[in-house]
């Protein structure tokens, strides 16, 4: 198990609990090879694919266990990123803007050319030809974006429920990646169009 970012979550009573610090990690975890075509969508979603998911999803909760991690996550296998899969729920995102660059590639320009040609929802060049979804309409919860949510935390409850390996850990020590409204607005931005200001 390849754990690429952690945190450690202090104890909510330090008194009785700092035997130890609760351990978790921040973001995606590898995916199994053969379902990276899928959920990026170069391939459609074979007919056994919430089975290919619920086998997915028991296997790398069961590496995070392993590895000694304490809050644990379904590795956000069924997502390309966790901030197009926020934004794919939610209306008023029908334009196209510029993806967003790193500035401080401004002042290191051989380290950007390292970077060249690489695609992505934040570009690493200092000139991109790429495009995000952009705001220009009133930002809505949609009801299939709802629907498509409640799968999601039924199928990770539901693996969680009938693996016995899973019982003994309390449901407030697994978790969800969810983008704050300030990410998502570093990758898809306002256009002007219907929220004037960055504030609204």
């Amino acid at each position: 198990l390849k754990v690429r970012r952690f945190a450690c979550i202090f104890p909510a009573n330090p008194v009785s609990d700092m035997a130890r610090i609760l351990c978790t990690h921040v973001g995606s975890l590898p995916r199994p090879a053969a379902m990276v075509p899928v959920v990026r969508g170069d391939v459609p979603e074979p007919a056994d694919w919430e089975e290919q998911l619920k086998a997915a999803t028991a296997g790398v909760l069961t590496k995070q266990l392993e590895a000694g991690l304490d809050v644990i996550n379904d590795g956000e296998l069924s997502r390309r990123d966790y901030v197009s899969a926020a934004r794919a729920r939610m209306s008023g995102f029908g334009s196209k803007r510029q993806s967003a660059t790193a500035a401080d590639l401004e002042q290191s320009e051989e380290y950007a050319q390292k970077f060249k040609g690489r695609k992505g929802l934040l570009s690493l060049e200092k000139e991109t030809v790429i495009e995000n979804p952009a705001c220009d309409a009133e930002i809505e919860y949609l009801p299939e974006g709802l629907k498509n949510l409640e799968t999601e935390i039924e199928r990770v409850t539901g693996v969680i429920a009938s693996n016995a390996a899973f019982k003994g850990k309390p449901m407030n020590q697994y978790f969800f990646s969810s983008p704050s409204p300030g990410t998502l607005t570093t990758f898809f931005p306002n256009s002007g169009a219907h929220y004037k200001t960055h504030e609204e």
